[in-house]
């Protein structure tokens, strides 16, 4: 399969003997079908109602991955930045945040699908403090 392909050229276990404190990894894909749906504070903070702009496209049928969401865990990341799902997300799950930040197309920005304000770079880590920002 496409995804087996994919989760091959990562080869994480290589990675396992590092000295690292914080590992922040990234993926073009969703790690996790959790990530998919907002939750109901999401929606309440973004003030958009549950609407599917594409019902004829089911978007969990082809989204998450559990081989990623492995490989994540293997190398011990502290914070996982994804994309691809064109929606903001900031989850923390079992011991992961998990960031999607994405500026979106214009038309997504235009509707509210995109959270305003948001359309710049977001810093992840402060370096300074040690901590997310």
């Amino acid at each position: 399969t496409p995804a087996s392909y994919f989760l091959a050229q990562n080869n994480p276990p290589s990675l396992q003997n590092h000295s690292a404190r914080i590992i922040i990894s990234f993926s073009h894909f969703v790690p996790r079908t959790e990530l998919i749906f907002p939750t109901v504070e999401e929606l309440q903070a973004l003030g958009i109602p549950l609407v599917d702009p594409q019902p004829r496209f089911n978007f969990s049928r082809v989204a998450g991955c559990r081989g990623l969401e492995r490989q994540i865990r293997t190398l011990g990341s502290t914070v996982h930045v994804y994309g691809h799902q064109h929606r903001n997300r900031r989850r923390h799950i079992d011991g992961i945040t998990y960031v999607s930040h994405c500026l979106g197309y214009p038309r997504e920005r235009a509707e509210g699908r995109i959270t305003k304000g948001l359309h710049e770079p977001l810093q992840i880590w402060d370096t300074d403090t040690e901590a997310l920002s």
